[in-house]
């Protein structure tokens, strides 16, 4: 299954949802109403059947909850900067956390609603180069639509934080988006 990838370098949305630890002398990335900040990062991400298997409910039941496997949340922190340039695309190996938890939010006939979410973090150096190094953290939250067992839909909204350089170098911030529907 491919997935459909976006991300794009964001300000705003307001200083009370500036991360813990952020510098105060950067906290006006976060002033303001949202908004885009540089070019979109359009990418794709394919995973196997047995990957995509994984955020299909085991069991239809209302509250039936499941952690995906550690491999498939992985694959996802390519999404945790607003670039597919290869060089500094973060790789499954760079991830320091990854994990995915699902639960069945509700059951109506075949259809099954899931929501999912998902929290990583991340470091690396930029081409091996110890004086380029990156760091970043992020959180999603999404659905999913499985009927008789099978995905229709899945769509999952990114939040990130990434530090180019130095520890006392200052953040950017990211959004991105996972898409896929059978339609």
């Amino acid at each position: 299954m491919t997935l459909a990838l976006y991300g794009r370098q964001v300000l705003g949305g307001g200083r009370e949802t500036i991360p813990v630890g952020v510098e105060p002398s950067r906290a006006w990335l976060w002033d303001g109403a949202l908004r885009a900040d540089g070019p979109t990062m359009i990418d794709s991400l394919t995973l196997t059947a047995e990957e995509w298997a994984a955020f299909a409910p085991a069991k239809a039941e209302e509250g039936h909850a499941w952690s995906l496997p550690e491999g498939v949340a992985r694959k996802l922190v390519r999404l945790l900067t607003a670039s597919s340039d290869q060089s500094g695309m973060p790789r499954p190996e760079d991830a320091t956390a990854a994990e995915l938890k699902a639960v069945v939010a509700s059951v109506e006939g075949e259809s099954a609603r899931i929501r999912i979410s998902g929290r990583w973090e991340m470091s690396r150096l930029v081409e091996g180069d110890p004086k380029r190094p990156m760091s970043a953290a992020a959180t999603a939250q999404g659905e999913a639509v499985s009927e008789g067992g099978n995905l229709r839909s899945l769509l999952m909204v990114f939040e990130s934080v990434i530090r180019h350089g130095r520890s006392e170098g200052g953040p950017n911030r990211a959004g991105a988006v996972v898409e896929w529907n059978s339609r």
